[in-house]
This record gives C-alpha cells, structure tokens and sequence, in this order.
C-alpha cells in the first residue's frame, strides 16, 4: 500500500487579493453566523450572549448562569486569572 500524501497547504500569499477579500468577507460572515446562533452548552437555548463561565468551562448564557451565581463567580474569577486560593 502506498503512503497517504498530505494535502497540498495553502496560504493566504497564495491566493490573488480578490480571492484574498472573498475568503475573509465570507469567513466573517460565517463566524458572526455562528456567534448569533450558538447555543448555549448547559440548556441549549440559542444566544449571542454567552461567557465560558459554566461549572467546566462551557460557555452559557446569562440564566444558566444564574442558577448558580457562587459557581458562575468561580468561574468568572478563574477566567480572570485570579488564584482561588
């Protein structure tokens, strides 16, 4: 059986500025997209609003959030980088 060849890699240098412009505007739109209809990731309701403040990380939105404000602060602080000692 012969080797898998890597899929040939390319960069943004070697696309025309037009392609350039197009990848990007479409790439925006898709992740502008994808932020105004991500769900949240405790009750699965879509929001625009979510912060990465549930009990492991997820992002959820402000009512999950609320349900729990003691964990949610931990969270908050632990973002921050504050030692929770």
């Amino acid at each position: 059986m012969g080797r898998k060849r890597e899929p040939e890699k390319l960069t943004m240098e070697d696309l025309s500025p037009e392609d350039q412009r197009e990848l990007s505007e479409r790439a925006l739109r898709s992740a502008v997209a994808q932020m105004i209809r991500a769900p949240c990731e405790l009750c699965g309701t879509p929001n625009k609003e979510l912060r990465p403040y549930g009990p492991k990380g997820e992002r959820i939105c402000f009512q999950c959030g609320m349900k729990n404000e003691a964990a949610t602060t931990r969270q908050f602080r632990r973002s921050l980088g504050e030692d929770m000692n």
